[in-house]
């Protein structure tokens, strides 16, 4: 009997124990800011975000759509990184938080000051008619923390005196990868000229201001064994050549990045009016990429001009000769790849 009181004694207790901690556990709870989304779901509907502006003490950047891509009026109508643009409308859209303060005396301690926030608004269509700018929404932000998947940031809707914390740091989205290039904008050389599913081209056009002529194709006749599957006619003359030079040749045009963005207006007085050489890259599926190059500049600079974007930028000068070779860069294969020590660079 002894050890059954005495067993239900610490039965008893055990319960008592949970029941302190549950209510210990409801306190803390109570106690917490309840979580909550940054925007509503149904803030935006039926509207479509078609600008957005980005301004801090030190800058203002604005970014709209136009011709379907989305730019930036700061890099000269440059193209963006469409899934940058869709992260940077989610660390928004998509956030949720807890209420950490209010009022403009927590502003400073959040980052929030005037001299230390960055504003962010998303406009609608009217954006450039309208007297509001057709506004529909925007934030400011402040600090941020590395923490979680996405980070962390305070950021605070303009016109109210909430201060949030969210699950999302839109600065990590707003940090340009290569300055002075603005956020969001691809400097890729081909940027917004590759659209569906790319499967590589199929013809290269490279026609200097002096010069012959160079037009590569694949050799439809070519055995797939075959060490070249390409072939450079210029005049009468038809060549093989190895392959692979066609891989370096294309891989700078793909992965080559400008260094900064200047004016299509002006093409003369950039060396573009006219160029050096004009090259045309025809993918297997979509419409031809014509790239006007200029000669490099005192300053060892060149310029390359997509025409279908109507995008100029800055390239190394010494990036000019291989973004327009000559026919020996394919055609001798006594010496290394032309491109492979462009092609090892990180």
């Amino acid at each position: 009997m002894a050890k059954t009181i005495l067993l239900l004694a610490l039965i008893a207790l055990a319960l008592a124990a949970d029941r302190g901690l549950d209510r210990a556990r409801d306190a803390r709870r109570a106690a917490d800011p309840p979580i909550e989304r940054l925007v509503a779901a149904d803030r935006l509907a039926g509207e479509r975000v078609a600008a957005i502006s980005i301004e801090s003490s030190s800058r203002q950047l604005l970014y709209g759509r136009k011709q379907g891509l989305w730019r930036c009026r700061e890099a000269f109508g440059a193209t963006c990184d469409e899934a940058e643009v869709r992260a940077l409308l989610a660390s928004f859209l998509d956030a949720h938080g807890v209420e950490r303060a209010s009022g403009a005396g927590a502003e400073a301690a959040c980052g929030l000051a005037t001299a230390d926030r960055v504003t962010v608004r998303f406009h609608g269509p009217k954006a450039f008619e309208a007297p509001d700018g057709d506004l529909l929404l925007a934030f400011e932000v402040g600090r941020s923390f590395p923490e979680g998947p996405h980070g962390l940031a305070f950021v605070r809707e303009a016109g109210s005196d909430r201060i949030l914390e969210i699950d999302c740091d839109p600065a990590r989205v707003l940090a340009s990868a290569r300055p002075p290039i603005p956020p969001l904008v691809d400097a890729g050389f081909l940027a917004g000229s590759l659209a569906g599913e790319f499967r590589g081209f199929r013809e290269i056009r490279i026609e200097p201001r002096e010069g012959e002529a160079l037009r590569i194709t694949r050799d439809l006749d070519a055995p797939a064994s075959a060490d070249s599957a390409w072939i450079l006619a210029r005049g009468d003359r038809r060549e093989s050549f190895p392959g692979w030079r066609v891989g370096g040749y294309v891989g700078l045009w793909l992965r080559g990045r400008f260094d900064a963005f200047e004016s299509p207006l002006r093409p003369a007085e950039i060396g573009l009016d006219p160029p050096a050489a004009r090259v045309t890259l025809v993918p297997e599926t979509g419409d031809p990429i014509e790239l006007a190059v200029s000669a490099a500049d005192p300053a060892h600079r060149a310029r390359v001009w997509n025409r279908a974007t109507n995008v100029v930028g800055v390239v190394p000068g010494e990036l000019q000769p291989l973004l327009a070779p000559r026919a020996e860069l394919f055609t001798d294969a006594s010496g290394p790849n032309p491109w492979e020590a462009w092609l090892r660079k990180p």
